[in-house]
C-alpha cells in the first residue's frame, strides 16, 4: 500500500510583480488542493512555496 507523500514546489517571480497578484496565485493553489502555500521575499525576487499532498507517491 502506497502512502501519501508531500511534494514542495518553488516558483520564482520577478520582483516587478505586485505582491497582491501573488496573493491571488496563492489562493488559486489552495483552491486547487495545495496543503499550504506562501510567498517568500528573497529581496530581488518573489518565490511561491507550495506543499502538495500527492497520494500514491513516495
Amino acid at each position: 500500500m502506497k502512502m501519501p507523500a508531500i511534494v514542495t514546489t518553488k516558483e520564482e517571480f520577478d520582483k516587478s510583480i505586485p505582491r497582491e497578484s501573488l496573493e491571488k496565485e496563492v489562493e488559486l493553489r489552495i483552491l486547487a488542493g495545495a496543503i499550504r502555500s506562501k510567498i517568500v521575499d528573497l529581496g530581488n525576487k518573489w518565490v511561491i512555496e507550495t506543499e502538495w499532498n500527492v497520494v500514491g507517491q513516495q
